[in-house]
């Protein structure tokens, strides 16, 4: 089982949220982002991307001293 950590959730960091939420091994993510609006795009990609996905804990931290 892994656990990862995603510095950045703007465009391209909330796309490689997806497929790292799409992989079955991956059973925590961190996404470190400090701007709220980055965090919520992240959110609202891995709601229409995926729904729930109850096996795969998602941080939402907004500094490095958070991970």
């Amino acid at each position: 089982m892994l656990r990862v950590l995603i510095v950045g959730c703007g465009e391209m960091g909330s796309r490689h949220l997806q497929a790292l939420a799409s992989l079955p091994m991956v059973t925590h993510i961190e996404v470190l982002d400090p701007r709220p609006e980055s965090l919520q795009l992240g959110r609202d990609r891995l709601q229409e991307l995926l729904g729930p996905r109850p096996s795969t804990e998602i941080s939402w931290i907004t500094s490095i001293q958070q991970a």
